[in-house]
């Protein structure tokens, strides 16, 4: 068995926004001066490689910790679509796939964008699945849609005036969880594997951190 992390490290140099919303990593105490090392971390909850739960966009949606356990685990089907910025994965592209992706599957998606964290285009002008693609991916049943992009909505380059969400908010009114900006993907892309998917178990919140790990047998 080989496990594989899927997950970026949180590291300020990456998650370095000044707001609150940034991650914040501070030393408290020291072994030198205090006989401990303490920090704290104060971080957003939709940073780095973290879970939206429903109630991120639904109204009386599920939290993170009211989502079954067995959500966040299970066969994932590990789809190869690689795109360039601004490109869409569509349903057609989902139903084309290999492996085939499986009533109660974790759909995977690996766009090739896993090693951009940090850089400007990765918020502004990442792939993302477009609205028939997200409506696919609700008629077939999935239990959880993870993908290597900041969302899996429009890039901010391309969202209208007014933009609410549209792709994320249809699988998240299904009740379809969705996490965002993994990574190391290409060594499962094209593949069913395991996948541990276990988000910090915020009571209430409607997204938090998520530790994204591959098993291969």
């Amino acid at each position: 068995m080989i496990l594989i992390d899927l997950s970026h490290p949180f590291d300020p140099e990456h998650q370095a926004d000044p707001g609150p919303a940034g991650l914040r990593l501070e030393r408290l105490k020291t072994v030198a001066r205090d006989g401990v090392n303490t920090m704290h971390i104060g971080l957003g909850n939709h940073i780095g490689t973290h879970i939206d739960a429903p109630l991120h966009l639904i109204e009386n949606g599920a939290a993170v910790d009211e989502l079954p356990l067995d959500t966040y685990y299970g066969t994932a089907a590990v789809l190869d679509l690689r795109r360039e910025q601004n490109e869409g994965v569509t349903a057609q592209d989902l139903a084309g796939a290999k492996p085939a992706v499986e009533r109660g599957d974790i759909v995977v998606i690996h766009s090739g964008w896993g090693d951009r964290l940090g850089t400007p285009q990765y918020a502004s002008h990442h792939p993302f699945l477009t609205d028939d693609a997200a409506h696919w991916l609700v008629r077939s049943g999935v239990r959880l849609v993870a993908m290597d992009v900041q969302s899996v909505d429009l890039p901010h380059s391309l969202r209208p005036p007014g933009f609410r969400y549209t792709s994320l908010r249809t699988l998240l009114a299904a009740g379809i969880p969705v996490a965002h900006s993994l990574t190391n993907l290409e060594p499962v892309a094209g593949r069913r594997v395991q996948v541990f998917c276990l988000p910090v178990n915020f009571r209430g919140a409607d997204g938090a951190p998520v530790r994204v790990v591959a098993q291969v047998d």
